[in-house]
């Protein structure tokens, strides 16, 4: 069943900002328009620092093969990664330690954006694994 924005309001029980923000009674947080996300830049220029383990980073590889750390997931955090650039030789973003897990089980340490608009969505399952929930282009080694 579609809800409208006015729909989800009217279903607020606890209000924190009077219709604009409140919880419904399934403890779910509605009224909103949406949530914003923080959105980060990794470039040539930063590689080897750590992205963080939230919102949007955009990652820019350069003629060469780039690397990026991931910092360690928080669970139920999502994060979005993102190719902006045109590079075949691809945007590598590794993690520290943990794993990646993907499609059949698979667990990896690294995954590689090759071109511009490849992605990946993430979702921390503990503070050792992210799961990739999403994306499309990406490779994992």
């Amino acid at each position: 069943m579609a809800l409208t924005l006015q729909q989800q309001r009217d279903l607020i029980e606890v209000s924190k900002h009077g219709r604009r923000l409140g919880i419904d009674h399934e403890d779910f947080l509605c009224g909103t328009k949406d949530s914003r996300v923080p959105v980060t830049a990794a470039t040539t220029a930063s590689t080897g620092t750590e992205i963080v383990n939230y919102g949007m980073t955009t990652v820019a590889g350069g003629a060469s093969s780039q690397t990026w750390k991931l910092a360690a997931p928080t669970p139920g955090a999502r994060k979005y990664l993102s190719a902006t650039s045109t590079s075949t030789k691809g945007a590598v973003i590794k993690l520290t330690s943990g794993t990646f897990n993907s499609t059949g089980g698979t667990s990896a340490t690294a995954i590689t954006l090759h071109g511009v608009g490849q992605r990946v969505e993430l979702v921390g399952a503990s503070t050792s694994r992210w799961n990739v929930v999403g994306g499309s282009g990406f490779t994992s080694t």
